[in-house]
């Protein structure tokens, strides 16, 4: 018999969404095994339906086990991001054992999620229904400038500069719009 451990990324994938992992009760699908399933999705999808992926199929699975309340949404996605920001940074062609190699910490989930939620952000039921944005640090997603009050972005740079932006009401010509 083969072990979990042994299994392909690709393999694992394909045992997780046909219920295999589930059927099995799920032993021997621990945290390595869930990271190879996420690299693996990324590699293959775009994010969004990478998430998508993973997240029917867990629920799938705790369902199955009957334990539905392990799921937990917030994790899901964060993972699901970690691995594609690192795997995007990956050099061309390497394979799931190399990306552990590089990314090795990725391998001790507490100390990794402890940079992005404190541990009772996670355990909380809105964590678990849905995702939420880390708030570790302040809000990291928040640009400096933005945090500090002072606004960012294409548009500003032209107001400062005393040049006049584009009016909603005028198309990007800079004609009126018809109205009929």
């Amino acid at each position: 018999m083969v072990t979990q451990l042994e299994r392909t990324p690709a393999a694992l994938l394909e045992a997780l969404e046909n219920g295999e992992i589930a059927a099995g009760g799920a032993s021997g699908f621990g945290h390595r095994e869930h990271l190879a399933v996420a690299w693996e999705l990324v590699g293959r999808e775009r994010l969004g339906h990478a998430i998508e992926r993973m997240a029917a199929a867990l629920r799938r699975v705790v369902t199955v086990l009957g334990a539905p309340e392990k799921y937990n949404e917030t994790l899901t996605w964060t993972w699901m991001v970690v691995v594609a920001e690192r795997r995007a940074e990956a050099p061309e062609g390497e394979d799931f054992a190399g990306f552990l190699a590089r990314n090795g910490d990725l391998l001790d989930p507490r100390a990794t999620l402890a940079t992005y939620y404190a541990p009772a952000e996670l355990d909380g039921a809105v964590a678990r229904s849905r995702f939420v944005l880390p708030r570790r640090g302040g809000r990291p997603w928040l640009s400096a400038r933005r945090r500090s009050g002072r606004r960012s972005g294409r548009r500003s740079a032209r107001r400062r500069s005393g040049r006049p932006g584009r009016r909603r009401s005028q198309p990007r010509s800079g004609r009126p719009r018809e109205r009929s």
